[in-house]
């Protein structure tokens, strides 16, 4: 449905041209053209772009990751970044090896040019796997990764909710500067932690 207007013509042409598809604004317009008739727009205003299509459209540029997958990517090498806040990661504990980095400053955390990047992000190409407390704000994280240049930027399904229905190993989260790594205090193979963790 659409709301039919007349635009003035400013330009002579020569050859028809059925249609042309445009965008102005937020409006999609449907331009008919007639080599001898005023121009006609079919003026469209789209529905409002919601919560679920910006989830849609950042997922569908990511390769996410169950826990186990993102456990072994971890293992091997992959860094996962912690977004919850510390109140839940005291009371739910962390994954050794992951760095916690903040929704509100992710970004800064990563990005070389920010004069606040983490020293555990070693480039472009490193795998970061991003983990909320149940996997929603974590894909849009991503992507916003992604658009950054970290190519290889996912997030894990279901978040760090599935990770413990999972049963994957968990460890108590103290409080310290964001630079240092989960379980590297006291220093132990992050590996290992990853594998067995602390009860």
């Amino acid at each position: 449905m659409g709301e039919t207007i007349q635009l003035e013509r400013c330009l002579s042409r020569s050859d028809p041209l059925d249609f042309r598809l445009t965008t102005f604004g937020n409006l999609r317009l449907r331009l008919a053209f007639d080599s001898g008739a005023p121009w006609n727009a079919s003026v469209t205003k789209p529905g409002r772009f919601t919560l679920s299509d910006l989830l849609a459209e950042a997922r569908s540029n990511l390769i996410r990751m169950t826990p186990r997958q993102a456990q072994a990517e971890a293992v091997a090498g992959a860094l996962i970044l912690d977004t919850r806040q510390d109140t839940d990661r005291w009371a739910d504990g962390a994954i050794a090896g992951s760095i916690h980095a903040p929704r509100t400053v992710l970004e800064w955390v990563v990005d070389p040019i920010s004069g606040f990047q983490n020293p555990f992000i070693d480039g472009f190409d490193q795998i970061l796997i991003v983990m909320c407390n149940e996997g929603y704000s974590s894909s849009l994280t991503a992507y916003n990764l992604q658009r950054l240049g970290f190519r290889s930027a996912t997030d894990m399904v279901g978040g760090f909710a599935a990770w413990r229905a999972a049963d994957l190993p968990v460890q108590p989260a103290e409080p310290h500067d964001l630079d240092i790594l989960d379980g590297r205090w006291p220093p132990e193979p992050v590996a290992e932690l990853l594998l067995k963790g602390r009860r």
